[in-house]
Protein backbone atom coordinates (compact mmCIF):
# COMPACT_ATOMS: atom_id res chain seq x y z
CA UNK A 1 0.00 0.00 0.00
CA UNK A 2 3.08 2.43 0.88
CA UNK A 3 4.27 1.60 -2.53
CA UNK A 4 1.19 2.49 -4.17
CA UNK A 5 1.03 5.96 -2.56
CA UNK A 6 4.44 6.69 -3.22
CA UNK A 7 3.86 5.89 -6.87
CA UNK A 8 0.86 8.15 -7.62
CA UNK A 9 2.17 10.82 -5.59
CA UNK A 10 5.48 10.63 -7.91
CA UNK A 11 3.65 10.20 -11.05
CA UNK A 12 1.39 13.68 -9.43
CA UNK A 13 4.49 14.76 -9.68
CA UNK A 14 5.87 13.92 -13.34
CA UNK A 15 2.67 15.29 -14.66
CA UNK A 16 2.96 18.75 -12.20
CA UNK A 17 6.78 19.02 -13.70
CA UNK A 18 5.31 18.09 -17.26
CA UNK A 19 2.66 20.81 -17.35
CA UNK A 20 5.68 23.33 -15.71
CA UNK A 21 7.89 22.09 -18.95
CA UNK A 22 4.54 22.95 -21.25
CA UNK A 23 4.33 26.14 -19.67
CA UNK A 24 7.86 27.23 -20.03
CA UNK A 25 7.71 26.08 -23.69
CA UNK A 26 4.66 27.92 -24.57
CA UNK A 27 6.22 31.30 -22.46
CA UNK A 28 9.09 30.86 -24.83
CA UNK A 29 7.45 30.43 -28.33
CA UNK A 30 5.46 33.94 -27.50
CA UNK A 31 9.08 35.37 -26.35
CA UNK A 32 9.94 34.47 -30.29
CA UNK A 33 6.74 35.30 -31.55
CA UNK A 34 7.04 38.81 -30.49
CA UNK A 35 10.13 39.47 -32.47
CA UNK A 36 9.51 38.17 -35.59
CA UNK A 37 11.97 39.78 -37.10
CA UNK A 38 15.04 38.94 -34.95
CA UNK A 39 15.59 35.49 -37.43
CA UNK A 40 15.93 37.95 -40.47
CA UNK A 41 18.10 39.79 -38.61
CA UNK A 42 19.94 37.11 -37.62
CA UNK A 43 20.57 35.63 -41.31
CA UNK A 44 22.18 39.24 -41.89
CA UNK A 45 24.60 39.18 -38.95
CA UNK A 46 25.42 35.64 -40.04
CA UNK A 47 26.25 36.82 -43.81
CA UNK A 48 27.95 39.75 -42.74
CA UNK A 49 29.92 37.40 -40.37
CA UNK A 50 30.72 35.45 -43.10
CA UNK A 51 31.84 37.90 -45.49
CA UNK A 52 34.39 39.31 -42.72
CA UNK A 53 35.55 36.11 -41.81
CA UNK A 54 36.85 35.51 -45.84
CA UNK A 55 37.83 38.97 -45.91
CA UNK A 56 40.14 38.43 -42.72
CA UNK A 57 41.06 35.15 -44.17
CA UNK A 58 43.07 36.68 -46.96
CA UNK A 59 46.68 37.26 -46.74
CA UNK A 60 46.68 40.85 -46.73
CA UNK A 61 44.53 40.74 -43.50
CA UNK A 62 45.87 38.10 -41.76
CA UNK A 63 49.62 40.32 -42.69
CA UNK A 64 47.76 43.53 -41.48
CA UNK A 65 46.68 41.86 -38.13
CA UNK A 66 50.18 40.30 -37.43
CA UNK A 67 51.66 43.87 -38.30
CA UNK A 68 49.11 45.65 -36.22
CA UNK A 69 49.74 43.15 -33.14
CA UNK A 70 53.36 43.38 -33.55
CA UNK A 71 53.59 47.07 -33.71
CA UNK A 72 51.11 46.97 -30.60
CA UNK A 73 53.52 45.01 -28.57
CA UNK A 74 56.64 46.85 -29.46
CA UNK A 75 54.98 49.91 -28.23
CA UNK A 76 53.99 48.86 -25.19
CA UNK A 77 57.56 47.24 -24.48
CA UNK A 78 58.75 50.83 -25.50
CA UNK A 79 56.53 52.41 -22.89
CA UNK A 80 57.37 49.80 -20.04
CA UNK A 81 61.06 50.28 -20.67
CA UNK A 82 61.01 53.74 -20.92
CA UNK A 83 58.32 54.22 -17.44
CA UNK A 84 61.17 51.79 -15.65
CA UNK A 85 63.57 53.79 -16.64
CA UNK A 86 61.84 57.51 -15.51
CA UNK A 87 62.05 55.36 -12.19
CA UNK A 88 65.30 54.40 -12.18
CA UNK A 89 66.30 58.18 -12.86
CA UNK A 90 64.47 59.72 -10.19
CA UNK A 91 65.72 56.90 -7.53
CA UNK A 92 69.26 57.79 -8.84
CA UNK A 93 68.93 61.52 -8.32
CA UNK A 94 67.30 60.38 -4.80
CA UNK A 95 70.91 58.77 -3.96
CA UNK A 96 73.11 61.35 -5.27
CA UNK A 97 71.33 64.31 -3.73
CA UNK A 98 71.54 62.28 -0.74
CA UNK A 99 75.68 62.24 -1.06
CA UNK A 100 75.36 66.08 -0.99
CA UNK A 101 74.84 67.26 -4.47
CA UNK A 102 72.40 69.84 -5.45
CA UNK A 103 68.65 68.42 -7.01
CA UNK A 104 70.32 70.31 -10.29
CA UNK A 105 73.97 68.28 -9.74
CA UNK A 106 71.89 65.29 -9.09
CA UNK A 107 70.20 65.62 -12.46
CA UNK A 108 72.97 66.41 -14.23
CA UNK A 109 75.43 63.42 -12.38
CA UNK A 110 72.06 60.72 -12.94
CA UNK A 111 72.26 61.53 -16.89
CA UNK A 112 75.67 61.14 -17.70
CA UNK A 113 76.02 58.61 -15.18
CA UNK A 114 72.96 56.47 -16.67
CA UNK A 115 74.63 57.24 -20.27
CA UNK A 116 77.94 55.44 -18.93
CA UNK A 117 75.79 52.47 -17.55
CA UNK A 118 73.66 52.20 -20.39
CA UNK A 119 76.51 51.57 -22.77
CA UNK A 120 78.79 49.27 -20.36
CA UNK A 121 75.47 46.89 -20.07
CA UNK A 122 74.83 47.11 -24.20
CA UNK A 123 78.84 46.20 -24.29
CA UNK A 124 78.07 43.16 -22.44
CA UNK A 125 76.09 39.83 -21.47
CA UNK A 126 74.09 41.44 -19.08
CA UNK A 127 71.11 43.58 -19.81
CA UNK A 128 70.02 46.88 -18.47
CA UNK A 129 67.59 46.64 -15.84
CA UNK A 130 70.07 43.76 -13.95
CA UNK A 131 72.66 46.19 -14.24
CA UNK A 132 70.58 49.05 -12.98
CA UNK A 133 69.65 46.85 -9.66
CA UNK A 134 72.83 46.09 -9.02
CA UNK A 135 74.51 49.38 -9.49
CA UNK A 136 71.90 51.23 -7.46
CA UNK A 137 72.22 48.24 -4.61
CA UNK A 138 75.84 49.16 -3.83
CA UNK A 139 75.12 53.00 -4.44
CA UNK A 140 72.48 52.44 -1.71
CA UNK A 141 75.14 50.81 0.64
CA UNK A 142 77.84 53.37 0.79
CA UNK A 143 80.49 52.96 -2.27
CA UNK A 144 80.84 56.14 -5.39
CA UNK A 145 79.14 55.63 -8.52
CA UNK A 146 83.12 55.78 -9.89
CA UNK A 147 84.19 52.91 -7.51
CA UNK A 148 81.28 50.98 -8.92
CA UNK A 149 81.73 51.35 -12.43
CA UNK A 150 85.18 51.66 -12.60
CA UNK A 151 86.04 48.56 -10.18
CA UNK A 152 83.13 47.18 -8.84
CA UNK A 153 80.41 46.23 -11.21
CA UNK A 154 83.63 45.17 -13.92
CA UNK A 155 85.21 42.63 -11.73
CA UNK A 156 81.94 41.26 -10.04
CA UNK A 157 80.42 41.08 -13.77
CA UNK A 158 83.41 39.22 -14.78
CA UNK A 159 84.10 36.73 -12.85
CA UNK A 160 80.01 36.01 -13.58
CA UNK A 161 80.93 35.89 -16.96
CA UNK A 162 83.77 33.26 -16.18
CA UNK A 163 81.57 31.24 -14.62
CA UNK A 164 78.88 30.94 -16.70
CA UNK A 165 76.26 32.19 -14.35
CA UNK A 166 73.26 34.43 -15.28
CA UNK A 167 72.85 38.61 -14.07
CA UNK A 168 71.00 37.56 -10.71
CA UNK A 169 74.25 35.99 -9.35
CA UNK A 170 75.52 39.72 -9.34
CA UNK A 171 72.52 40.60 -7.44
CA UNK A 172 73.48 37.89 -5.24
CA UNK A 173 76.59 38.64 -5.02
CA UNK A 174 75.72 42.41 -4.34
CA UNK A 175 72.95 41.58 -1.33
CA UNK A 176 75.82 39.58 0.22
CA UNK A 177 78.20 42.56 0.19
CA UNK A 178 75.23 44.63 1.65
CA UNK A 179 74.87 42.69 4.34
CA UNK A 180 78.51 42.36 5.52
CA UNK A 181 78.26 46.41 5.09
CA UNK A 182 75.61 46.79 6.79
CA UNK A 183 76.36 44.82 9.71
CA UNK A 184 80.07 45.69 9.81
CA UNK A 185 81.03 42.35 10.12
CA UNK A 186 81.20 38.83 7.85
CA UNK A 187 79.12 35.53 8.82
CA UNK A 188 79.62 32.69 7.01
CA UNK A 189 76.11 32.67 5.82
CA UNK A 190 77.25 35.79 3.95
CA UNK A 191 80.22 33.72 2.34
CA UNK A 192 78.04 30.98 1.53
CA UNK A 193 75.81 33.16 -0.51
CA UNK A 194 78.27 34.34 -2.42
CA UNK A 195 79.27 30.52 -2.96
CA UNK A 196 75.97 30.02 -4.14
CA UNK A 197 75.82 32.92 -6.58
CA UNK A 198 79.39 32.08 -8.06
CA UNK A 199 79.77 28.70 -7.89
CA UNK A 200 83.74 27.76 -8.07
CA UNK A 201 84.22 30.93 -6.52
CA UNK A 202 86.10 30.11 -2.81
CA UNK A 203 84.76 33.38 -0.90
CA UNK A 204 86.58 31.71 2.31
CA UNK A 205 89.53 31.08 0.74
CA UNK A 206 89.84 34.04 -0.77
CA UNK A 207 89.55 36.28 2.11
CA UNK A 208 92.49 34.37 4.12
CA UNK A 209 94.86 34.50 0.73
CA UNK A 210 94.37 38.15 0.69
CA UNK A 211 94.61 39.26 4.31
CA UNK A 212 95.91 36.35 6.06
CA UNK A 213 98.63 35.64 3.88
CA UNK A 214 96.38 32.11 2.76
CA UNK A 215 96.14 31.13 6.88
CA UNK A 216 92.47 30.29 6.74
CA UNK A 217 92.39 28.99 10.44
CA UNK A 218 93.35 32.73 11.16
CA UNK A 219 90.83 34.28 9.09
CA UNK A 220 87.95 31.81 10.64
CA UNK A 221 88.62 33.42 14.04
CA UNK A 222 88.50 36.97 13.07
CA UNK A 223 85.57 36.29 11.19
CA UNK A 224 83.92 34.26 14.72
CA UNK A 225 85.34 36.79 16.67
CA UNK A 226 84.32 39.66 14.65
CA UNK A 227 87.34 41.38 14.27
CA UNK A 228 87.23 41.03 10.34
CA UNK A 229 86.18 44.40 9.13
CA UNK A 230 83.59 43.88 6.52
CA UNK A 231 85.08 46.74 4.51
CA UNK A 232 88.35 45.28 4.38
CA UNK A 233 86.87 41.72 3.10
CA UNK A 234 84.48 43.01 0.59
CA UNK A 235 87.78 44.52 -0.84
CA UNK A 236 89.63 41.55 -0.79
CA UNK A 237 87.09 39.62 -2.57
CA UNK A 238 87.14 42.18 -5.32
CA UNK A 239 90.74 41.82 -5.65
CA UNK A 240 90.25 38.10 -5.80
CA UNK A 241 87.46 38.09 -8.65
CA UNK A 242 90.04 39.99 -10.69
CA UNK A 243 93.10 37.50 -10.40
CA UNK A 244 90.37 34.45 -10.84
CA UNK A 245 91.76 32.36 -13.95
CA UNK A 246 90.08 33.11 -17.18
CA UNK A 247 88.33 36.47 -15.27
CA UNK A 248 89.92 39.50 -16.93
CA UNK A 249 87.83 40.12 -19.86
CA UNK A 250 85.06 37.24 -19.58
CA UNK A 251 82.49 39.83 -19.98
CA UNK A 252 83.81 41.15 -23.71
CA UNK A 253 84.08 37.14 -24.85
CA UNK A 254 80.57 36.24 -23.85
CA UNK A 255 79.35 39.74 -25.36
CA UNK A 256 80.37 38.03 -28.71
CA UNK A 257 78.49 34.37 -28.22
CA UNK A 258 75.00 33.95 -29.33
CA UNK A 259 73.23 35.02 -26.13
CA UNK A 260 75.90 37.82 -25.80
CA UNK A 261 74.42 39.10 -29.05
CA UNK A 262 70.95 38.77 -28.48
CA UNK A 263 71.56 40.53 -25.19
CA UNK A 264 73.28 43.31 -27.02
CA UNK A 265 70.38 43.34 -29.32
CA UNK A 266 67.97 44.01 -26.53
CA UNK A 267 69.69 46.67 -24.86
CA UNK A 268 70.41 48.51 -27.61
CA UNK A 269 66.69 48.19 -29.11
CA UNK A 270 65.74 49.14 -25.26
CA UNK A 271 68.09 52.06 -25.33
CA UNK A 272 66.34 53.55 -28.16
CA UNK A 273 62.74 53.24 -27.15
CA UNK A 274 64.06 54.97 -23.76
CA UNK A 275 65.45 57.84 -25.42
CA UNK A 276 62.61 58.11 -28.29
CA UNK A 277 59.96 57.76 -25.56
CA UNK A 278 61.37 59.12 -22.59
CA UNK A 279 60.10 62.80 -23.78
CA UNK A 280 56.56 61.71 -24.42
CA UNK A 281 56.11 59.76 -20.84
CA UNK A 282 55.28 63.16 -19.04
CA UNK A 283 52.72 63.42 -21.60
CA UNK A 284 51.31 59.94 -20.52
CA UNK A 285 51.33 60.50 -17.38
CA UNK A 286 49.10 63.42 -17.60
CA UNK A 287 46.77 61.41 -19.39
CA UNK A 288 46.78 58.85 -17.28
CA UNK A 289 45.73 60.98 -14.36
CA UNK A 290 42.87 62.38 -16.36
CA UNK A 291 41.76 59.25 -17.10
CA UNK A 292 41.36 57.61 -13.17
CA UNK A 293 38.38 59.78 -12.29
CA UNK A 294 36.59 58.86 -15.59
CA UNK A 295 37.50 55.02 -14.77
CA UNK A 296 37.06 54.88 -11.27
CA UNK A 297 33.32 56.22 -12.01
CA UNK A 298 32.57 53.81 -14.39
CA UNK A 299 34.06 50.42 -12.13
CA UNK A 300 31.85 52.35 -9.21
CA UNK A 301 28.79 52.47 -11.54
CA UNK A 302 29.42 48.75 -13.25
CA UNK A 303 30.16 47.34 -9.58
CA UNK A 304 26.71 49.70 -8.01
CA UNK A 305 24.84 47.49 -10.82
CA UNK A 306 26.17 43.95 -10.54
CA UNK A 307 25.76 43.97 -6.79
CA UNK A 308 22.16 43.84 -6.77
CA UNK A 309 22.04 41.72 -9.54
CA UNK A 310 24.12 39.14 -8.58
CA UNK A 311 21.97 39.38 -5.15
CA UNK A 312 18.79 38.56 -7.26
CA UNK A 313 20.58 35.64 -8.70
CA UNK A 314 21.63 34.19 -5.18
CA UNK A 315 18.13 34.37 -3.95
CA UNK A 316 16.07 32.86 -6.56
CA UNK A 317 18.84 30.08 -6.26
CA UNK A 318 18.24 29.89 -2.95
CA UNK A 319 14.47 29.54 -3.60
CA UNK A 320 15.00 26.69 -6.00
CA UNK A 321 17.38 24.75 -4.27
CA UNK A 322 14.73 23.23 -1.99
CA UNK A 323 12.12 22.27 -4.93
CA UNK A 324 15.13 20.63 -6.16
CA UNK A 325 16.02 18.52 -3.11
CA UNK A 326 12.59 17.52 -2.65
CA UNK A 327 12.57 16.55 -6.47
CA UNK A 328 15.66 14.53 -5.78
CA UNK A 329 14.37 13.46 -2.36
CA UNK A 330 11.39 11.70 -4.21
CA UNK A 331 12.99 10.34 -6.93
CA UNK A 332 15.51 8.67 -4.75
CA UNK A 333 12.14 7.18 -2.78
CA UNK A 334 10.74 5.70 -6.37
CA UNK A 335 14.16 3.91 -7.01
CA UNK A 336 13.06 0.94 -5.17
CA UNK A 337 9.60 0.64 -6.92
CA UNK A 338 11.40 0.66 -9.93
CA UNK A 339 13.58 -1.97 -9.08
CA UNK A 340 10.87 -4.50 -7.51
CA UNK A 341 9.37 -4.13 -10.58
CA UNK A 342 12.50 -4.74 -13.10
CA UNK A 343 12.69 -7.56 -11.14
CA UNK A 344 9.31 -8.37 -11.91
CA UNK A 345 9.71 -8.36 -15.57
CA UNK A 346 13.58 -9.62 -15.42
Amino acid sequence: MAQVTVTAQYIADSQQYVANVKKATDATKQFAGAIPSAEGANKRLSASTIGLSAALGTLGGIAFAQASSAVMRFAQQGIMAAASYEQTVISMQGIFQGSGLSMQQAAQKTEKYLGELRDFAARTPFELPQTLDAVKRLLSIGYTAEDVKDRMLPAIGDITAALGQPASSINGVVYAFGQMKSAGRVLSQDLMQIGNALPGFNAKMTIAKELFNGDVAAMTKAMESGSLDSNKAIDALIQGMTKFPGAAGAMERQSKTLNGVISTFKDTVNNALIDGLMPAIPVLSGAMEKLVGPVSNLATAFAQALGPALIRIVESAQTFIPILTDFIVRMLNFTPIVLDLAGIFL
